[in-house]
């Protein structure tokens, strides 16, 4: 007696419907993230909604400073006291009053860095 061959069978298995299913799913999940991955940005326009906020404050010598850049080479530079004694207190509140300057204008600390032991540098990050 012959042998017979169901050479469609996966067509009719509930299990392999599902599974092309799934691999059409993901297929155009992928395509879908590829096309919104490689879209331009505008990270490079000034009005990007990002700003960094840049301190040097040196405890002998040098001038401490804070520098404000906005992007496309627009940079403001704030001069500090030295940092002695109460001009540290008064550098921290002026640093301070320019990050709330900004929080006012809709802008959000989303990351910030302090490091230092002859000086303290910080770094800022504001974004809209």
């Amino acid at each position: 007696m012959p042998v017979k061959s169901n050479w469609n069978y996966h067509l009719n298995n509930p299990f392999m419907k599902k599974a092309k299913l799934l691999f059409v799913t993901i297929f155009v999940v992928i395509c879908a993230g590829s096309i919104f991955a490689f879209r331009t940005r505008a990270s490079a326009n000034p009005d990007s909604g990002v700003i960094l906020i840049k301190t040097f404050q040196y405890y002998a010598g040098d001038v401490s400073v804070m520098y404000i850049y906005y992007g496309n080479s627009k940079v403001e530079e704030i001069r500090l006291e030295k940092t002695k004694g109460q001009a540290d207190h008064k550098n921290w509140d002026l640093i301070l009053n320019t990050i709330n300057k900004f929080y006012a204008e809709g802008y959000h600390l989303v990351a910030s860095t302090e490091r230092g032991e002859a000086s303290i540098n910080s770094t800022f990050i504001l974004s809209k």
